[in-house]
């Protein structure tokens, strides 16, 4: 075969693994979480058989699935607030605080379960919400903001519910996890899929580059204050 036609056979395969290489590099840090996923199951089935002779079933996989789930909405929360070069350590203490509330408050009738998700939710949008003022506004530093919060929203936590007590309906949780099967892994893939949607939008792309921007350098008293001198390289 002439090199001619080698080349002209080539050229249309580079182009396609240049856009592969693209997605993969612009998609890092999800194919990571996914391999990531991928590698915890395969050494949990391996450990489970070592241990039991017989791969985990429907039961086991459905349990550590449901049981995973609030741990991945808190990571997706997380995200959002470290790409903003922010730290929201306060997060176990709002979980604290919500699930003390849906706890002592939940009812087994729709209109009930139905008006105290809109207020948890609420409770959770004004408590980042104070934290992020205490930043913003306060010019305060995260770390230490949300170290005080967490201390204060565990507190309100334990005044809601000062004993271990109250119970979600099983309507209500039926929704969001199901007994019968690992269905709630689903929601990881729609989490994923919203990823990259917001990952190709303007938010996404003005995220990132908040996250992407250096700060510049602090101005020290002596610097400020001493006599205007010109940077020589």
């Amino acid at each position: 075969m002439p090199p001619s036609s080698v080349e002209v056979s080539r050229s249309p395969a580079r182009p396609r693994a240049r856009r592969i290489l693209r997605a993969l590099a612009q998609n890092f840090g999800l194919v990571l979480a996914w391999v990531v996923l991928v590698v915890a199951v395969i050494v949990y089935c391996i450990i489970y058989f070592a241990q039991q002779g017989v791969l985990p079933g429907n039961f086991e996989a459905t349990s550590t699935i449901n049981n995973t789930m609030p741990l991945v909405l808190t990571a997706l929360g997380q995200t959002i607030v470290i790409l903003t070069r922010g730290l929201d350590l306060s997060v176990g203490g709002i979980i604290d605080l919500t699930n003390a509330l849906a706890a002592l408050n939940f009812a087994d009738n729709p209109g009930t379960m139905i008006l105290w998700t809109v207020l948890i939710l609420l409770t959770g949008a004004v408590l980042g919400l104070i934290n992020g003022a205490l930043v913003a506004i306060g010019r305060l530093q995260p770390i230490v903001v949300t170290i005080a919060t967490l201390s204060i929203y565990q507190g309100l936590a334990i005044m809601v519910l000062p004993q271990p007590g109250g119970a979600i309906p099983p309507a209500f949780t039926s929704i969001l996890v199901n007994d019968s099967g690992p269905w709630a892994g689903l929601y990881c893939v729609g989490f994923a899929l919203l990823w990259m949607a917001l990952r190709r939008s303007r938010l996404g792309v003005a995220l990132y580059a908040v996250a992407t921007i250096r700060p510049p350098p602090p101005r020290t008293a002596s610097r400020s204050s001493g006599p205007a001198c010109l940077p020589i390289r």
